[in-house]
């Protein structure tokens, strides 16, 4: 088991600091009662753990960043509608909510075949590049999952089910990085069949390669957790797997031997995560 994973993404936490897992204490605590004797007043008390990650290349460090602080967004559908767990609904022509093949829970987004249909997610900005990941009923047969992904004017990698497929948006996405949109569209190689996609997540970073196994296994096994921010967490760092929120802290830039070879800009930061 990994020290600490955060939806899939493993954390490289820095040994030489020993995390610090505190609790906060919802209520008034020991209070006395009239008698004078004291008594329990706590309502609940939550985990809250203070780490700081172990250097990492710069690409790495972003995207955890982006994912930790929830810039993205998610759309779960499981509310009858369009709209994220950020309550910001897709831009739709066509395209429509649908309870008929979902991957996980009871909606999803539907393309209708041989359409116009679009469904467009904004993003904050794609200053440090994007992602998408997301669930697709591919060909009307099975679900596949994607991460397609690039910096700004870089090459677009696209991964299926973990895997790289190749390189240049696939022909139901387009992206305009002028507009900060991702678009899924009717393709026309699925001619009159309705294509359907589920768990629709957006991060407005570039996912590099060494992040996207993890990602794909987490998602494989269960939803992104709702509403965002909120994230699952596991591993040694935990006393049990428990819902958390992010809160980063400051972040490091440093130039650093990675393989026996300087890099510049390799980045550490602090951050707490705080039980939900």
């Amino acid at each position: 088991m990994s020290f600490l994973s955060l939806n899939g993404i493993v954390i490289p936490i820095i040994t030489a600091k020993q995390p610090q897992p505190k609790r906060d204490i919802i209520g008034k605590g020991i209070d006395r009662a009239n008698d004078g004797s004291a008594h329990n007043n706590f309502n609940a008390k939550k985990w809250r753990y203070s780490a700081t990650t172990q250097l990492m290349a710069q690409a790495d460090a972003i995207f955890i960043a982006n994912v930790l602080e929830a810039l993205g967004d998610h759309w779960s559908f499981e509310s009858g509608d369009l709209l994220s767990d950020k309550a910001q609904a897709l831009a739709v022509s066509g395209a429509a909510f649908s309870t008929v093949q979902p991957k996980y829970g009871v909606g999803c987004l539907l393309i209708h075949g041989s359409s116009s249909d679009t469904a467009t997610a904004t993003l904050p900005s794609v200053a440090f590049g994007w992602t998408l990941m997301c669930w697709r009923y591919d060909s009307g047969t099975t679900y596949n999952h994607y991460i397609v992904t690039s910096v700004v004017g870089g090459t677009v990698q696209r991964y299926q089910n973990g895997t790289l497929l190749g390189t240049g948006l696939p022909n139901w996405l387009t992206v305009n990085t002028s507009t900060n949109t991702i678009t899924i569209q009717h393709a026309s190689a699925d001619g009159a069949t309705n294509i359907y996609y589920d768990e629709i997540v957006t991060v407005p970073a570039y996912c590099p390669l060494d992040l996207v196994s993890g990602l794909y296994t987490f998602h494989n096994t269960q939803a992104w957790p709702s509403p965002y921010p909120t994230m699952q967490a596991s591993g040694d760092f935990m006393p049990a797997t428990i819902n958390v929120m992010a809160q980063p802290g400051q972040f490091d830039v440093i130039q650093a031997a990675i393989s026996g070879s300087f890099v510049d800009n390799n980045m550490d930061f602090a951050f707490d995560l705080i039980e939900a």
